[in-house]
């Protein structure tokens, strides 16, 4: 089952919660339109250097590391792990490609 959280939710911990240096949560990954709320109206985070996803679901990664980069102008690499899953267990669909996405964020973000 996906996360119910969406980027929406981790826009609104950004702009609310401001003294936060590190965030661990899955959510939905997907791309947004950054010129309506509550995008429009959230200053970037500078405090927070670390994103932690999980398994997170990923749609576009070229998009969530532009909208990662403008929000959290500090964050260098989003952690995301699979390891614990157990390699005799096929991995779910929605799974599959995980760790590629979120690995197209790292190289995007240190660039």
């Amino acid at each position: 089952m996906p996360p119910s959280l969406t980027f929406i939710g981790l826009v609104h911990l950004i702009h609310h919660c401001r003294r936060l240096h590190t965030i661990g949560m899955s959510f939905c990954a997907c791309q947004v339109d950054i010129n309506n709320e509550p995008f429009s109206q959230t200053i970037p985070n500078v405090n927070i250097t670390e994103l932690s996803v999980g398994m997170s679901p990923i749609v576009d990664p070229i998009a969530v590391a532009s909208q990662l980069r403008r929000f959290l102008p500090k964050l260098t690499h989003v952690n995301s792990s699979l390891d614990w899953l157990d390699d005799d267990i096929p991995t779910p669909p929605l799974f599959e490609h995980l760790e590629e996405g979120w690995d197209r964020v790292n190289v995007l973000l240190e660039d």
